[in-house]
């Protein structure tokens, strides 16, 4: 019903109706080009790959299938597989890693052995620290820093900025969120808000419990516990006016070292990369309940390792 709602509505529309309307709509036209290239093809949604399809021309799909990690917004989890039978599509296997050293593309290959190093990769360098020494290591315009949540960068990021180094947070629609939750709550004070975010993370657990949707009550503790880092760095009589500056400034792009959820972090790539807290990615995925989900975890790690080029160090609790 919301649905037919929606595709009524045709004198607002969104980035998502940008895409459903030339699929489903008979009366829409779309142009034809000799040559039609898709990038990150493993990411469609079944609404792209029928948009696609009206395009009528000479189809060329690239992705990576173990890269698929963005299956709890609406993407197809086996979408290569599929767009290949529904296009006819020949496969043509681009196995070889020209980014990572040799060491990265062997603990790649413990997750998805089809990946290759290049010939003429350097040997790099991978290994494990515990996490409280993750402020002794290196830190310099190309380090990355990645991680399954955002609470975990949170708190690093400020620890960073403590020490003098300068850092953000990437995702300023992660930001976004987090003040837009925020002023929802609507209260005077910083105790006031965390007081109020506490009933709405158990209504929101409650919701996840009924639809048997562990990812929403995931995603909302993340939400809560990133907040209350910055309302840590505030006194309760504060007013949330001093929480939302705080993460204003940390959500700010481009300035000094990344830090990035795994998922923010997919297209980047650097000379070192520290996957902070490292044994979230064995907690999330035995967690998951059906088999697309096990497999999406496996994704977020193998996603995580291969953006280091030359050190890829795991920092974790134990």
């Amino acid at each position: 019903k919301v649905l037919e709602i929606n595709d009524s509505m045709v004198s607002f529309i969104d980035f998502n109706d940008q895409i459903r309307f030339p699929a489903i709509m008979d009366d829409v036209k779309m142009p034809h080009y000799e040559i039609i290239l898709g990038d990150e093809v493993q990411d469609f949604s079944s609404v792209q790959a029928q948009m696609v399809s009206k395009m009528q021309g000479r189809y060329v799909f690239v992705g990576d299938k173990h890269q698929s990690i963005y299956g709890f917004r609406g993407t197809m989890n086996n979408s290569m597989a599929l767009l290949k039978e529904q296009f006819n599509c020949v496969e043509m296997p681009l196995s070889i890693s020209y980014r990572c050293a040799v060491s990265i593309v062997n603990v790649a290959r413990e997750i998805y052995p089809d990946i290759e190093s290049w010939s003429e990769s350097p040997q790099g360098t991978v290994r494990t620290v515990p996490l409280s020494d993750i402020y002794t290591l290196p830190y310099d315009k190309d380090t990355l820093v990645v991680c399954r949540t955002n609470k975990p960068l949170v708190d690093m990021a400020f620890g960073l900025l403590n020490d003098g180094i300068a850092c953000h947070v990437k995702g300023r629609d992660i930001g976004d969120g987090l003040i837009k939750l925020i002023k929802q709550q609507d209260c005077s004070t910083v105790g006031g808000l965390m007081n109020s975010l506490e009933l709405w993370l158990d209504a929101e657990k409650q919701k996840a419990v009924a639809k048997d949707r562990d990812e929403i009550a995931q995603r909302a503790q993340d939400r809560y516990n990133s907040v209350q880092v910055f309302a840590g760095k505030c006194q309760p009589s504060d007013h949330p006016d001093t929480v939302i500056e705080l993460i204003d400034n940390l959500f700010e792009q481009g300035h000094g070292v990344c830090l990035s959820t795994v998922h923010k972090a997919k297209g980047l790539e650097a000379q070192r990369c520290y996957m902070l807290e490292s044994q979230l990615f064995e907690h999330f995925a035995s967690r998951a309940k059906q088999a697309w989900q096990a497999e999406q975890e496996r994704n977020i790690k193998y996603v995580a390792v291969t953006r280091a080029k030359t050190e890829l160090v795991s920092c974790a609790l134990w």
